[in-house]
């Protein structure tokens, strides 16, 4: 990481603000398949196993005060590339009920209402059997404003976690409704940086860190 990215954290930790690095998973068989993956776990493949290694060589140089994950193991795999990860609970992927396994292309048709209020004005709707963005959206900050208990202001917080929730809590974060969530994507291992500060408001800093990509 550069350089520039360490004075960055600096900043945010003399602001009162606790720094957190969000980042996405590496690549899974999923992804490369474009299948809908939340809850289920499907591991690293190789090309993810190989992106979590260029994640922890682009951090080896920051001072890190935390690593944390999801529980799922993509999350906790390309944690582990750089440590010991903490599961924090609550960052796991949106819950994709039904759709859970299947590719885009194959049920777009079966559920074409859904999609159709999904792309255009998801707030307050669940996927087919499984979870909103909404709920998704609070339990994931609540969790990160959790942190709070365990570090104060310093070296930063590295979050391992996914793209839906990447999504939902940068939209809070940015103060845009959910109907934005297209406009936040992320390449696997791509990286965000927040400050957190005392009252638990999540204030974003850098958008989409990928030097490493």
């Amino acid at each position: 990481m550069s350089r520039n990215a360490t004075k960055l954290w600096q900043d945010i930790a003399k602001k009162g603000q606790i720094p957190l690095i969000l980042a996405r998973h590496g690549r899974t068989r999923h992804n490369l398949e474009r299948r809908f993956v939340g809850k289920s776990d499907p591991p690293l493949d190789e090309q993810g196993l190989q992106e979590a290694q260029n994640l922890a060589m682009a951090v080896q140089n920051l001072e890190l005060s935390g690593l944390y994950a999801s529980e799922l193991q993509r999350a906790k795999q390309t944690a582990s590339a750089i440590g010991s990860p903490t599961v924090l609970e609550g960052i796991a992927e949106l819950d994709q009920g039904e759709l859970e396994g299947q590719r885009f292309e194959d049920v777009a048709q079966k559920h074409a209402a859904f999609f159709q209020q999904w792309h255009t004005d998801p707030d307050g709707l669940h996927t087919p059997g499984g979870e909103s963005l909404n709920t998704c959206q609070e339990r994931a900050v609540s969790a990160l404003q959790s942190l709070r208990i365990h570090h104060k202001p310093g070296p930063p917080l590295l979050i391992v976690t996914h793209q839906m929730v990447l999504s939902v809590v940068l939209l809070h974060a940015l103060g845009l409704p959910m109907r934005h969530w297209r406009l936040i994507k992320r390449k696997n291992t791509a990286m965000d940086m927040l400050g957190l500060d005392d009252s638990g408001e999540l204030i974003v800093h850098h958008l989409n860190l990928a030097e490493h990509l």
